[in-house]
């Protein structure tokens, strides 16, 4: 059984299991993005480059690339446990893609399974990392961010680097939730960057879901998590 764990300084979450576990949990999303029929489609790839990234972390983790230990944290035992970190807002935007996407690629329980448990852990992190930070941010489990949005992807960035640049804690994890209104349709901040993004597009002569995150002057690996 895979499963999450808050990081220290409340970035995100380590997702953690088996290299059955892990590889299983990867598998359940075939089928459900990089589908060629849309791939032309805006919203569709700025869905697939979310979901592909967080997958990504999830291969490099049960090929042991990320992070290992001996056991899971619950049971002792010499089964290998690999896990990657994830930041919440990565954690977030992926199950509004594949949720998104189960409207138009069949599913099957097997699938749905995986999404659940995914959903499951993510609100048992949030609330074992900050029970009062955890009310308000949980709803965006579910709900709130526009995942029909062909812009989602650096929607995502955007807000995720709005959110390492708070430096962790639990002040701003409690500030989460007002960031990610950005995200919601229909909200002033969600109206003012989709008015941004479109001026900087108009600028380059592009569309704005090709746009890039100006970020170069940010360390990633600094990160705190």
């Amino acid at each position: 059984m895979f499963y999450l764990l808050s990081t220290k300084n409340g970035i995100g979450f380590e997702l953690w299991g088996s290299y059955e576990d892990l590889s299983s949990l990867y598998d359940s999303f075939d089928g459900l993005w990089n589908n060629e029929e849309y791939l032309h489609k805006p919203d569709f790839k700025s869905r697939d480059s979310i979901i592909g990234s967080m997958l990504y972390e999830i291969r490099k983790a049960f090929q042991g690339n990320r992070l290992e230990r001996e056991g899971s944290h619950f049971h002792l035992n010499s089964t290998p446990y690999f896990g990657c970190q994830i930041s919440w807002v990565d954690g977030l935007f992926f199950l509004h893609a594949i949720r998104y996407n189960t409207r138009y690629f069949q599913t099957n329980k097997f699938q749905l399974a995986y999404l659940l448990q995914l959903e499951f852990w993510l609100e048992k992190a949030m609330y074992s990392y900050d029970p009062v930070g955890a009310v308000n941010l949980s709803h965006y489990i579910t709900s709130g961010i526009d995942a029909s949005n062909e812009c989602l992807y650096i929607y995502m960035r955007r807000i995720n680097l709005d959110y390492f640049l708070l430096n962790g804690g639990k002040k701003a994890f409690r500030q989460l939730p007002k960031l990610l209104k950005k995200a919601c349709f229909g909200t002033v901040e969600y109206s003012a960057y989709k008015v941004e993004l479109k001026k900087e597009a108009k600028k380059l002569n592009t569309i704005a879901s090709d746009l890039e995150l100006d970020d170069d002057n940010f360390d990633y690996d600094s990160v705190k998590w």
